[in-house]
């Protein structure tokens, strides 16, 4: 039997995964503040998540599930780990930012985010010209056309903090503090627009300013692969996964209040990367959300592949 409930918390500026930090204020709100000041680009800067996480008081026990383990009966044995099937995260969701339908096709259809992507700066911002970004693209004109939304960023900051992709390419978008858009995000949407800006934050391509927002069409099909078992790579950076596994260990604190747990799924470990409090050691969990690294892809040196919830809608426990 699955339990859940939403849950309200607060996703601080992150640093790096091998690094401890101090959370923020969890009562500010989802404004954004200069993402040049942290080191994780994974981080929400102070954002909201409303998410689907497990409520550890919920003990109720249903008498006709002889698998449910919250039950203390000698001969009720734990339920063994196993993909939620009918989960998808925000895929096909009727949350706030939930739409479209899960596939596993391939996209077949070009936005034009690769010239996007090519126009972030391959290198990052120093400190030593602090009147210069080196690490952003401005006075851009790149038109998107049609650009399939496949997740958000949780809570209050959904409209400037999404994930993009078409048959070429993904890039998340993270607009400038004051670019909050008008028009409601949501997964499925196809979106038009033009590209002003772009930059390089810690090795991660996004997307800063864009202009001409335009939804062409709702409801589309979203695509995420069956990763369990499997060596997450880069080349899945911003792509959706769906990984269902178990969390071997909890390593500690990882920056912004986050926590970052050894998540075995099938015969692979990767990072499994949150704020939640529910979280438990040998829990049985399925993700289905983008493919992170700490530090982003156009980062020189190693990468650590992880799966960083910054919205609990794509984590479900089962027990």
């Amino acid at each position: 039997m699955f339990f859940a409930r939403r849950s309200l918390l607060i996703l601080a500026a992150g640093l790096a995964i091998s690094a401890c930090g101090d959370a923020d204020d969890p009562t500010k709100n989802g404004n954004n503040t200069d993402p040049n000041n942290v080191t994780n680009p994974n981080n929400s800067n102070n954002e909201s998540n409303n998410g689907t996480v497990v409520d550890p008081n919920n003990t109720t026990i249903d008498p006709n599930n002889p698998t449910n383990n919250n039950t203390t009966e000698p001969n009720n044995p734990p339920i063994e780990c196993e993909v939620l099937e009918n989960f998808y995260g925000q895929i096909g969701g009727t949350g706030d930012a939930g739409g479209g339908a899960p596939t596993m096709e391939a996209l077949d259809y070009d936005a034009n985010l690769q010239a996007v992507y090519d126009s972030v700066p391959t290198t990052q911002d120093d400190t030593e010209t602090e009147d210069v970004d080196e690490g952003r693209a401005d006075d851009l004109t790149i038109e998107v056309t049609g650009a399939l939304v496949t997740s958000t960023y949780g809570g209050n900051v959904s409209n400037t903090r999404f994930f993009l992709q078409d048959q070429n390419t993904a890039i998340r978008v993270f607009l400038d503090q004051g670019e909050q858009q008008a028009t409601p995000i949501k997964v499925g949407q196809r979106l038009s627009f033009t590209v002003t800006s772009t930059r390089n934050f810690s090795g991660t391509p996004q997307i800063a300013k864009i202009s001409d927002l335009v939804v062409d069409e709702e409801g589309a099909n979203v695509p995420y692969a069956e990763a369990t078992g499997t060596d997450l790579t880069i080349e899945q950076f911003d792509r959706i996964v769906r990984v269902f596994g178990t969390i071997e260990s909890d390593n500690g604190e990882c920056g912004g209040g986050n926590k970052c747990y050894t998540f075995n799924h099938g015969d692979k470990t990767t990072t499994l990367r949150s704020r939640s409090t529910f979280l438990s050691v040998g829990g049985c969990y399925t993700y289905v959300g983008p493919v992170g690294a700490f530090p982003g892809p156009l980062a020189t040196g190693d990468k650590t592949i992880q799966l960083d919830s910054v919205n609990f809608d794509w984590l479900f426990e089962l027990r």
